[in-house]
């Protein structure tokens, strides 16, 4: 048995993000694996989340098993209120998930889902509660004033949520 820097790490279990595998147009049902406020060299602050797709219309963009990230710039962000209501709606996605993953009776609004400061650092925190949450992913891209392409990612809660986590 090794004793090295590597015994007891199980690499098996852990993939690469392949660097900067962003969510791509497509519609995807996908396992929330981890969720993050991150701060990078220079003082730059950022939300990602990260994702494994179960189910996808676009197996050319995000195969089945793939890991694509959900990835906010705040600092410097051209649009900062934009930037923190796309945070916002992705912690509603997976509060609302996460209660249908669990069984709970919810409607498919998930702008009724209130979030609290408190809630966003918990999401975020080292505990990662909503990690394994199952979240359907509508991905699209648009053309925005000057000329350049942007995917537009929004958030539901898919029928079979609570089947895939099981």
């Amino acid at each position: 048995m090794a004793t090295g820097m590597f015994s007891q790490m199980n690499l098996n279990n852990f993939r690469s993000s392949k660097g900067g595998n962003y969510i791509k147009p497509g519609r995807y049902v996908a396992r929330l694996l981890s969720a993050k406020g991150i701060e990078r060299r220079g003082g730059e602050t950022a939300f990602v989340a990260e994702f494994e797709v179960l189910e996808t219309d676009s197996a050319e963009n995000h195969p089945v098993g793939d890991r694509p990230s959900y990835f906010i710039k705040l600092s410097d962000a051209a649009f900062p209120e934009t930037a923190k209501g796309n945070i916002a709606d992705c912690m509603r996605a997976m509060i609302a998930c996460r209660e249908r993953c669990e069984g709970g009776d919810i409607g498919d609004d998930i702008d009724d889902v209130e979030i609290s400061d408190d809630m966003a650092e918990l999401i975020t925190s080292d505990e990662q509660p909503m990690a394994g949450t199952v979240m359907g992913i509508l991905a699209t891209n648009i053309v925005t004033r000057k000329g350049h392409d942007f995917t537009k990612v929004s958030f539901f809660v898919p029928e079979n949520a609570e089947e895939l986590f099981a």
